[in-house]
């Protein structure tokens, strides 16, 4: 039970922070005093607790996994059970999974600055990180599917199974097959394949689907005689044509000739639009004063009546 493991866990972390707090205080006390013993003990000091700050990063990673192992097994007890009331979100996977990166990438340069080398550990961190990035795209990837966004999802999976391809190959390589994360990439790889199968044959399926939709759609399209264009039947509508119109009556009851619809229907008018007679009115023509002698226009058009301007 992950409730048990974690009081543990928690009892851990308490014993190493009261470590590292009782290094520190003695690590001030020699820096104090500048003495040939003093620097020694310092060095083997700050050994010690760079060692003791890696092996809190450890133990902070293992706790996370444990966790993120519990969220798996809940994530896949609850696909079989819908009726469950807390349920893991894969929101909060892809949460958990960026918080166990951050310790991740900690404990590899913690590992790294390490004297002596630590080959086998470093590339267990990298196939750790390889596992972790690819289950962060995996779950990524749920959240994308379930809000409809189906080609993010199978980018996502695709990633997915890169990242369990890449962390594979480093595993092998060191021969930690018997490591768990080994078997933790191969479900990956296993369950990244099948749900990006799963989304592309989803959506070929739904756009099948809507092109059926749509060529049935045109297919039962039928013009029904209610439909047609119905034929007018007043006079000044069929002037071409050779046909007697007396004694139709009206549509609405009546003998009489039907000459024209009364009052007229509406029709469209070509028209300019108004921005241009807008437009229009606020431009400044230039003046024709030089032209008609200083005359105003209206002086000069009276003048053209009363006989003026044809002398």
């Amino acid at each position: 039970d992950f409730g048990q493991k974690e009081k543990v866990y928690d009892k851990v972390f308490v014993a190493y922070n009261d470590a590292k707090r009782l290094i520190r205080d003695d690590l001030a006390c020699y820096t104090a005093n500048n003495g040939a013993q003093e620097e020694e003990a310092v060095n083997d000091l700050n050994v010690l607790d760079h060692a003791i700050t890696g092996m809190l990063v450890q133990q902070t990673v293992a706790r996370n996994q444990i966790l993120l192992a519990s969220y798996q097994a809940r994530m896949e007890k609850q696909q079989d059970d819908k009726e469950q009331k807390t349920k893991v979100k894969p929101e909060d996977m892809v949460k958990l999974c960026d918080n166990l990166l951050t310790n991740l990438a900690g404990l590899s340069d913690s590992l790294t600055s390490t004297q002596g080398g630590q080959e086998v550990a470093v590339a267990a961190c990298a196939g750790q990180e390889a596992a972790l990035r690819g289950w962060r795209a995996f779950y990524l990837a749920k959240v994308y599917w379930e809000r409809s966004s189906h080609a993010a999802a199978y980018l996502l999976y695709g990633a997915a199974k890169e990242h369990a391809t890449r962390g594979i190959a480093c595993t092998s390589a060191t021969n930690l097959e018997s490591d768990p994360t080994h078997a933790s990439l191969m479900a990956l790889l296993s369950s990244a394949r099948a749900q990006r199968l799963e989304v592309h044959a989803g959506e070929v399926l739904r756009v099948l689907k809507e092109e059926e939709e749509v060529d049935q759609g045109v297919r039962s399209l039928e013009v029904s005689s209610a439909q047609r264009a119905v034929k007018s039947l007043w006079l000044l509508d069929n002037l071409d044509q050779f046909q007697s119109f007396a004694g139709k009556g009206k549509p609405s009851g009546g003998g009489g000739v039907l000459l024209m619809q009364t009052p007229p229907p509406f029709l469209p008018t070509p028209a300019g639009p108004i921005v241009l007679d807008t437009a229009l009115n606020e431009i400044e023509f230039p003046s024709l004063n030089r032209v008609f002698g200083q005359r105003s226009k209206t002086k000069a058009f009276h003048d053209f009546l009363d006989g003026d301007g044809l002398e």
